[in-house]
């Protein structure tokens, strides 16, 4: 959250509570999402909504200073949308894999976030050495809406109805 401070001037004390409301509703989001999946077939509609919210809640924060209670709020918003596209992600996943690939194809999947949270930070590093905290939050939002786009184009012509088989 030093980026909320380098951008906004944000206080540790407040910004460690928008990341402690951010990764607590993650978890919720997770749990819900999770019951959400087990109940719909439209997967790529559960995870898009989630990922606009994120990427608004991102693009939010990088031009506005909500102020403390907002902040917390908006950023558990985040989390909470965040959280709840994993398990319709991972439905999504299911429903495009080659039968007799799953664990090949999850331990592609995992290997990526893996390697995205090797990478991420040094992305932000920079951002931040170079004087643009701003750009932290936008890009965030910018990788929200790609994975929108390949949710979008990914799910082109299939059933995400399958993966309840």
């Amino acid at each position: 959250m030093v980026g909320l401070g380098a951008l906004h001037g944000t206080p540790p004390t407040i910004a460690n509570t928008a990341l402690t409301g951010l990764l607590t509703m993650s978890a919720i989001g997770v749990l819900i999402g999770g019951a959400l999946a087990a109940r719909t077939s439209h997967h790529n509609i559960v995870a898009s909504t989630g990922l606009i919210v994120t990427a608004a809640v991102s693009s939010f924060i990088a031009f506005a200073d909500p102020g403390a209670v907002l902040l917390v709020l908006v950023v558990s918003l985040g989390g909470f949308a965040s959280g709840m596209t994993m398990p319709s992600r991972d439905m999504i996943v299911r429903a495009v894999t080659p039968p007799g690939s799953f664990g090949k194809v999850f331990g592609f999947v995992t290997s990526g976030f893996h390697i995205g949270g090797m990478i991420a930070p040094v992305i932000f590093g920079q951002f931040l050495d170079h004087g643009m905290p701003r750009a932290v939050f936008l890009f965030v939002a910018c990788c929200a809406v790609i994975a929108i786009a390949t949710i979008g184009f990914g799910m082109s012509g299939r059933r995400t109805g399958q993966a309840a088989a």
